[in-house]
């Protein structure tokens, strides 16, 4: 009984300030911003209803939108990978904690939406921090075996970000190489953040934590969500 009728130009899934979908929306577009902060149940990629919201708003897509999405990283970047357990041999990692396999359950429903965004000619575009193990995902891997994936780096400082936050975009369509011509200044050094806290614990072994700056640097600048490369 959903109404799938194709007025949206544009999903940002994982959308947390939504930088993306406020471009869209000043612009007098109509987007969907679409987050687990907004709605933990029906704005969950995690939850059954939540995959069916994000299935119906993949359906309301126009010809010639497309969507962005960030799924969460932080079992994916290096800095859990000891007790994520991930490695590109066992990208999956220790999926009896909760957070890996919940983690490793988005991977596998956002694969779905690019799988329907490519069926029906939109343009998807998926970020993540350089380096995140993401991309070795089985999921992922027969993605890559199938079609055309691309993948292109950015600093999030040259759109605005205080910490220079090396980045990975990939996309289905090969001009997300030219959002470099919208950066908005050249990459900045990083400015005082506290992104990730090395020590050593009782028995002497390194560790590695996240920072107290480090959720913070996750969000979009207005620069980077008025990039135009977010729409084929």
């Amino acid at each position: 009984g959903l109404n799938h009728t194709q007025d949206v130009r544009h999903v940002e899934y994982f959308s947390r300030d939504q930088a993306v979908t406020n471009a869209f929306l000043e612009r007098g577009e109509v987007a969907i911003p679409f987050d687990v902060k907004n709605d933990p149940v029906y704005q969950s990629l995690n939850s059954d209803m939540g995959f069916v919201a994000a299935i119906h708003y993949n359906l309301k897509i126009a010809c010639g939108g497309g969507f962005l999405a960030a799924p969460v990283c932080s079992s994916w970047v290096w800095v859990n990978r000891a007790t994520a357990g991930r490695s590109i041999s066992q990208p999956l990692g220790k999926w009896r904690h909760p957070y890996v396999h919940r983690a490793n359950i988005q991977v596998s429903r956002l694969v779905i939406l690019c799988w329907m965004a490519m069926a029906r000619g939109l343009m998807w575009v998926v970020e993540q921090p350089k380096g995140s193990l993401l991309e070795h995902h089985p999921r992922w891997q027969e993605l890559t075996r199938r079609t055309k994936v691309f993948r292109w780096h950015v600093y999030m400082s040259a759109f605005g970000a205080q910490a220079p936050k090396a980045t990975w975009l990939y996309s289905n369509y090969p001009e997300i190489r030219n959002i470099h011509l919208f950066e908005t200044g050249p990459p900045k050094k990083q400015k005082h953040m506290e992104l990730a806290v090395h020590y050593k614990d009782d028995n002497g072994v390194k560790r590695t934590r996240g920072g107290k700056d480090l959720k913070a640097s996750q969000s979009y600048t207005p620069g980077f969500g008025c990039s135009p490369h977010f729409e084929s």
